[in-house]
């Protein structure tokens, strides 16, 4: 028996306290972490897994990543992601404004480019040569939920910096969907893919497309980061982790515990990962992530506080 494994999130953040409310995400995560343990049960590369993972939590609006992304400043959806595999292979994007799945889109960088990142225009320019990427209308990934966030932030006036409008006590504080994923043949992937801050300005980008901040993949580990952007960068978060694996003999568990508890601060967020033996860790310091977990040697997990 070949060892897979599997593990995602839908961000982490202030939770509610109130169980009920968590449902609808249960709910999503145990349909999207089964389909996720099917492909891999079925001999899919830890790299389709994670692109087909993450389509289907930007394709939940009850997500900040592709429907259901969080409005900037200018009232508007531009998302980021990124992709990453074992043999260091890479791609991303950042501010699209009519691809349907980033997390698609990052695949294609790195498949069919020698570059890495392409943003804004670029990015939706280098689309339009792909037919095989979907198109929406910009329309498309605002929900009723989110434009009401914006407002409350529009409303404030103030700059979307995590101590002010995006930290009301919500189920999205701090959302950005991930998955990582060990295959029977042995190869780690991980993804990243987000809508970013609530009311964000100045193009602001977070770590969710920045390779080795807010996503990872080595020989060693897969990792994905959800949480403040801006302390996963500054640690090179992800990155770090593989590091501290590589050179400093740390096990993921240690790994993932160091970087959560000891670099990081209280709330600024949670890490998933996986390692080449389908260990699967997922650890936050803030009050609650959504979470999920399976592999071929354990049952599956769904979890939020």
């Amino acid at each position: 028996e070949k060892k897979w494994a599997i593990c995602l999130h839908g961000g982490a953040g202030v939770m509610s306290e109130n169980e009920v409310e968590h449902e609808p995400y249960k709910a999503a995560l145990l349909q999207i972490i089964e389909f996720g343990r099917y492909l891999l049960q079925e001999g899919r590369s830890s790299l389709d897994v994670v692109e087909l993972v993450t389509k289907q939590l930007e394709d939940c609006p009850l997500f900040n990543a592709g429907k259901g992304s969080v409005l900037n400043n200018d009232g508007e959806v531009r998302p980021e992601a990124s992709i990453m595999t074992a043999n260091l292979r890479c791609g991303a994007v950042s501010y699209t404004q009519t691809v349907k799945n980033p997390i698609s889109l990052a695949r294609l960088v790195m498949e069919n480019t020698t570059n890495i990142l392409y943003i804004g225009d670029g990015a939706e320019a280098f689309a339009d040569l792909h037919k095989q990427i979907e198109r929406v209308d910009p329309s498309y990934f605002i929900t009723e939920t989110r434009k009401q966030r914006y407002l409350a932030a529009k409303n404030k006036e103030n700059i979307a910096t995590e101590q002010s409008a995006n930290l009301q006590k919500d189920n999205e504080a701090k959302g950005t969907v991930g998955c990582v994923a060990l295959d029977i043949h042995g190869v780690l992937s991980a993804a990243t893919s987000t809508g970013g801050l609530n009311n964000k300005k100045f193009a602001r980008v977070g770590d969710s497309p920045i390779i080795g901040a807010g996503t990872w993949a080595d020989k060693n580990c897969a990792i994905s980061t959800t949480g403040t952007g801006e302390e996963f960068l500054r640690r090179c978060a992800a990155h770090a982790i593989g590091m501290m694996m590589q050179y400093g003999k740390m096990t993921l568990e240690q790994a993932v515990q160091d970087m959560v508890h000891n670099q990081l601060s209280p709330d600024d967020g949670g890490i998933i990962g996986v390692d080449s033996d389908g260990n699967c860790v997922m650890k936050m310091n803030s009050s609650g992530m959504y979470r999920a977990s399976a592999s071929s040697t354990t049952a599956t997990f769904v979890g939020v506080n």
